[in-house]
């Protein structure tokens, strides 16, 4: 009797085996998730953290609003010229955060400072209960009145504000700011009344600053 010889079988035969058997045994590959991208990502996740920053103040500048307001005393030599911001918060948590600015005038009295600026002071910080209003006198934050001559008017007026629910882990949010002062008082704005967004009164401070 003969006896067979047993024959090694190539790897390439035993992987198609292999194969075979899964599939024999209704094993298959796992499908991929319905709620997981392409990317990875779950439609229904969290938006990015910027994303959700920008969203949310955009309701935030809804329920907060800045007043500035350029303040003009008499004096024997002519005007002081000052500011006050008069915050209005009417959302539910306490508003807390820092501000900024600068003005120029046409022209000064002798000794006067040069510019108005306020910000980038451990001073320049404000806080504000939840559902209140408060006024602040930028004077009380250390800042001199400008001394100017009576006919002397404001050529430019920038402001910034940086502001959030304090207590939330929240980044504070640039907030734009209604503009007040005495008729034909700032160059450009005869009625004295205007509204300032961030960009532009970024731009402006760093042009008063100079």
């Amino acid at each position: 009797m003969q006896l067979r010889r047993s024959r090694h079988r190539p790897a390439y035969l035993v992987a198609v085996l292999c194969l075979a058997a899964a599939c024999s045994t209704g094993k298959s590959e796992p499908e991929p998730r319905a709620d997981v991208t392409p990317t990875g990502a779950s439609p229904t996740a969290d938006p990015p953290a910027p994303v959700a920053h920008r969203a949310f103040c955009r309701e935030y500048e809804k329920k907060v609003r800045l007043v500035y307001t350029v303040v003009s005393r008499r004096t024997a030599s002519g005007r002081d010229l000052s500011m006050t911001l008069t915050v209005h918060n009417d959302f539910e948590r306490h508003l807390l955060g820092d501000i900024g600015g600068a003005m120029a005038v046409t022209a000064r009295n002798p000794g006067s400072a040069p510019r108005y600026v306020w910000g980038d002071s451990p001073n320049d910080v404000v806080g504000v209960r939840a559902l209140s209003t408060r006024r602040v006198p930028i004077s009380n934050l250390g800042v001199k009145p400008l001394s100017v001559p009576a006919g002397a008017q404001v050529s430019v007026l920038g402001v910034w504000s940086r502001l959030g629910p304090s207590r939330t882990g929240r980044e504070p949010c640039w907030l734009p700011a209604d503009m007040r002062a005495a008729p034909g008082l700032v160059i450009g704005h005869p009625s004295g009344r205007w509204n300032l967004s961030v960009p532009r009164g970024q731009q402006l401070e760093k042009r008063a600053d100079r």
